[in-house]
């Protein structure tokens, strides 16, 4: 993206004409953060759901895959792993790959292993740091 051309106008270069539901998500996630921005944002794929109104769970993993792709660059994602104690525990993205890869994942701070990790592994997203600057700016997105 050039510096000049708004992450809207991606958007719409991009997905307006053959994933107008797609980009229509895509907007939707630019202006909660734009509103929201003041508070700690850790986006869930269940508030981005709630928040767009996605029809269906491909338009919004599609969205979500343009908003964390080098293109738009808009959000960053990140994993957690909740125990059975409720306590979230922030994860590297290459433990989690490992994890996946090797079909085992140990508890980060007990160092058990965790049956069934894959449940309670979650991804969340943020904005990256150029969208936040660019909002507090005042920049259109």
């Amino acid at each position: 993206m050039s510096n000049d051309q708004s992450i809207s106008q991606l958007i719409d270069d991009a997905l307006g004409q053959s994933r107008p539901g797609v980009a229509a998500i895509c907007h939707t996630v630019l202006k909660y953060i734009q509103v929201n921005h003041q508070r700690r944002l850790h986006l869930t794929y269940g508030l981005l759901r709630r928040e767009t109104g996605a029809s269906t769970s491909t338009e919004l993993w599609e969205a979500i895959a343009f908003l964390t792709g080098d293109r738009a660059h808009v959000l960053e994602t990140h994993f957690e792993f909740i125990d059975e104690e409720n306590e979230y525990h922030n994860l590297l993205k290459s433990d989690v790959a490992q994890a996946r890869q090797e079909g085992v994942f140990y508890h980060p701070v007990t160092g058990e292993k965790v049956e069934q990790f894959e449940e309670s592994i979650l991804a969340y997203f943020t904005p990256t740091a150029y969208v936040l600057e660019r909002v507090v700016r005042g920049d259109e997105l």
